[in-house]
């Protein structure tokens, strides 16, 4: 299950950094479907099965924010930097 969490959070900050929020519906229903295949195959009870679906979607929307606000992140540093004056220079002198 951890290896389920883990690839739903880097698959969700990745979601979070490109994509509106209306595309974690689409990718929990997937992930969904994958582990109700899983836990069929492998005899899992139902309640484990709906805590892994539980804890995968939960999952996806920690990356999301996560990505979100990395995206935020560096927007606002770019700006910062482009933002600076460029340092003023000595005129020159002429003689």
């Amino acid at each position: 299950m951890l290896v389920c969490v883990v690839v739903a959070v880097l698959t969700g900050a990745v979601l979070g950094m490109r994509y509106s929020v209306l595309s974690l519906v689409p990718v929990t229903l997937v992930a969904w479907i994958g582990l109700a295949a899983f836990a069929v195959s492998n005899d899992l009870s139902i309640m484990t099965a709906v805590a892994i679906c539980v804890g995968v979607a939960l999952a996806l929307q920690f990356g999301y924010v996560v990505g979100v606000t990395a995206q935020y992140c560096l927007v606002v540093s770019r700006a910062r930097s482009m933002a600076k004056p460029a340092p003023a220079r000595m005129p020159a002198v002429e003689l």
